[in-house]
This record gives C-alpha cells, sequence and structure tokens, in this order.
C-alpha cells in the first residue's frame, strides 16, 4: 500500500478533514483498501465524520465496496454505527438507490431514525429481503418503532402471515429485534 494511502485511511479514521484534503489532491486514492478491504468512506462513516464523509464521495469514493472480514459496506457500517448524518449524506450523494438496501439494515439493526430517513430518501416501506432463500416483507423483520414507522409510511403485513413473534435481539442471526411470521401453507 502506498504511504499517501495509508495516511488517508488513518485521516479519515480520525475525521481529519484538512489532511483528507492535503492527501487527495497529492493523489491519495480515495478508494484505497486495507488488507480487509475497509476503505477512507468506511473509517469516516463509521467514526460519524460526515465532513470527511463528503469529501471523499466528492473525490469519488465508491459506496459499494465490501469489507473481506464482515461482507458489508459503508452502508451497513453507518447504520450499525447509528451515523444518522453519514448515512443522510451518503443517500443525498447519490445514494437514494440504496434506500431500501439502507431500510433493511435500519430494520435489522432497530434503528428507527434511519427507516425514517430510508424512506425519505424513497425507499419502499414494502421491500422485500431474502433470508435462507425465502423472500419476506421488511416489516416481518421490524421491532417496536420501526413497524410503527413502516405502517405509517403504507407498510402491509403479508397474507399468509398469521402470529407475529418477537424475539430478543442475539436469538437469531444477531437481529437486534425480529419478527416472524408463522405462514399457513
Amino acid at each position: 500500500m502506498r504511504d499517501l494511502d495509508k495516511q488517508l485511511l488513518e485521516a479519515a479514521e480520525e475525521g481529519d478533514a484538512d489532511k483528507v484534503t492535503q492527501l487527495l489532491a497529492q493523489g491519495a486514492n480515495p478508494n484505497a483498501t486495507t488488507f480487509m478491504k475497509s476503505t477512507p468512506l468506511m473509517k469516516a462513516s463509521m467514526g460519524g465524520h460526515v465532513g470527511v464523509v463528503r469529501i471523499l464521495l466528492a473525490h469519488g469514493a465508491s459506496v459499494v465496496t465490501r469489507h473481506d472480514l464482515a461482507k458489508e459496506n459503508v452502508f451497513d457500517f453507518a447504520v450499525q454505527c447509528r451515523q444518522t448524518e453519514v448515512v443522510k449524506a451518503l443517500l443525498d450523494h447519490g445514494g437514494a438507490a440504496y434506500a431500501n438496501y439502507v431500510l433493511i439494515a435500519a430494520t435489522d439493526e432497530d434503528c428507527p431514525e434511519i427507516a425514517e430517513i430510508a424512506l425519505g430518501h424513497g425507499a419502499d416501506p414494502n421491500a422485500k429481503t431474502t433470508r435462507n432463500g425465502v423472500e419476506y416483507s421488511v416489516i416481518q423483520f421490524a421491532g417496536g418503532k420501526v413497524t410503527e414507522i413502516l405502517k405509517a409510511h403504507g407498510a402491509t403485513v403479508p397474507k399468509g402471515c398469521l402470529v407475529p413473534i418477537l424475539l430478543a435481539g442475539g436469538m437469531l442471526g444477531g437481529f437486534s429485534a425480529v419478527v416472524l411470521c408463522l405462514v399457513s401453507r
């Protein structure tokens, strides 16, 4: 890895907007990656450094690079770290195509503020997600406030969904709150 790129990764993680700007002007790669494929944008996003996020996006940073270990992208990290302003910046910059993805991530993490942001950027309250090869409506995995928000935006519980069962965090695949439906066949 080039020294400029290493410095950029460090400056992004620290939230040093001036240093990030300087390094990019010197030719640092906004899409540089660590050996695990962490990018400057991921590091800035996790730390809530919205100014640095905007600078990196303006210089062509990719929102789709996936971390090797976590298999997640910048949207996942921003949602998990509850970085609402970062999520807004990402979606405002043209990531609105990812609004449904962000809504699903916000549902998985039981984050109502970010669910509202995603819906405000055009996410479908009846968005679909696939788990273990089975398609579900996002409301089937929503808990508490997120369910209320989805319903307020017109989400409907799919037909055949008989009994919602709220499971506390960690019981299934690490979801903070999961609503399963017993489906009649």
